[in-house]
């Protein structure tokens, strides 16, 4: 074979230049993101219990919560962390779940914290979320002074913070 291309140099050559080619065209041409969307197949339920003790918040909200969860598909891990005013609970999904599957886990998690009735009235309401790529990279909190300076500084540090390059979105909450 090797003989073959050393007679023929003219082929080799157009060979050589003909996947030369093929490679810069598809290097130009190929579908890239700088940013993929990738899912972590991690769900996470938080609620705020203010001024709950941790052994409160565990009793009064993540177990009961928990309770709900123990019927709903496609979760293979559960773990829950009960703090002072807070229960945080992280559902790991199976592996190797298609996108239609995680969504509808999801839904299914959202309707399991839903049917839950008996969280202390004190208790603000389940938030479900899914972590994927698109979650935010740093949050920022601002605190102290009257409710008006707080809400103009916070204001403008959005701005400000819309104005940098590689900012892609900024939530004002």
């Amino acid at each position: 074979m090797i003989q073959f291309f050393l007679r023929r140099t003219a082929f080799t050559n157009l060979c050589t230049l003909l996947l030369l080619g093929m490679g810069i065209y598809q290097f130009a041409t190929v579908k890239r993101e700088a940013f993929p969307d990738i899912r972590f197949d991690l769900v996470t339920v938080v609620t705020a219990y203010p001024g709950g003790a941790s052994e409160e918040v565990e009793r009064l909200v993540t177990n009961p919560i928990e309770d709900q969860l123990r019927g709903v598909a496609n979760i293979d891990q559960v773990e829950s962390y009960s703090i002072a005013s807070f229960s945080f609970i992280v559902l790991r999904l199976n592996e190797g779940l298609r996108d239609r599957q995680v969504d509808r886990a999801v839904a299914d998690i959202q309707q399991a914290v839903n049917r839950v009735r008996d969280l202390p009235e004190e208790a603000d309401r389940p938030l479900v979320e899914e972590l994927s790529s698109d979650r935010p990279q740093i949050a920022l909190s601002v605190v102290g002074g009257s409710a008006n300076l707080r809400d103009r500084v916070a204001e403008d540090l959005a701005d400000a913070l819309e104005d940098l390059p590689d900012v892609s979105r900024v939530l004002f909450d």
